[in-house]
């Protein structure tokens, strides 16, 4: 009879220490999230700056970033556009040494470059107060990003002109 009162406790503290446990993985997970955004937004301003002009555009995938890492740079031509373009995809930031993709991988996010021309039903390009300072944005994966919360794939984040992270629960 003891034996099954103890077994009985234990299993008591495990169905409450599961849920706590998972919660601190999703708000880990938020975390690292919003340190790459602003990661990911520096990256666009040095990237402009340094290409004198040249903006980023494109999204992509926690997971899609270790295959940026084996892209080429674009050569800058001597307009300080590389490739002569205007704007350049996403990769460029991994290939040109701006960003890391160990920043981002696995984390659950869809990170989005914003801009002038934003992608269709990009909602996290839209600031929370209403502007359209936004520079980047990310949006949680259903069911694996900020799950603790009612509506997981409404969970998003921005980080507009004051470099600023900001999360739609806020």
């Amino acid at each position: 009879m003891e034996i099954l009162f103890v077994l009985l406790v234990i299993a008591l503290v495990v169905s409450f220490a599961v849920p706590a446990i998972r919660s601190v993985r999703y708000d880990v997970y938020n975390s690292r999230a919003k340190a790459a955004l602003k990661k990911l937004a520096e990256a666009r301003r040095s990237y402009y700056q340094q290409t004198k002009g040249s903006d980023i555009s494109g999204g992509f995938g926690g997971s899609v970033a270790e295959s940026y890492a084996s892209y080429t740079c674009q050569a800058v031509a001597a307009s300080g556009i590389p490739g002569s373009r205007t704007n350049s995809d996403v990769s460029q930031l991994f290939a040109c040494g701006f960003l890391d993709w160990r920043d981002f991988v696995d984390l659950p996010y869809n990170f989005i470059m914003c801009g002038t021309s934003r992608p269709i039903g990009s909602q996290p390009c839209i600031a929370l107060d209403g502007s359209n300072m936004v520079y980047a944005a990310a949006m949680g994966i259903q069911g694996q990003a900020g799950s603790k919360y009612e509506s997981p794939s409404q969970y998003f984040m921005s980080i507009g002109a004051d470099m600023q992270v900001r999360d739609n629960l806020e």
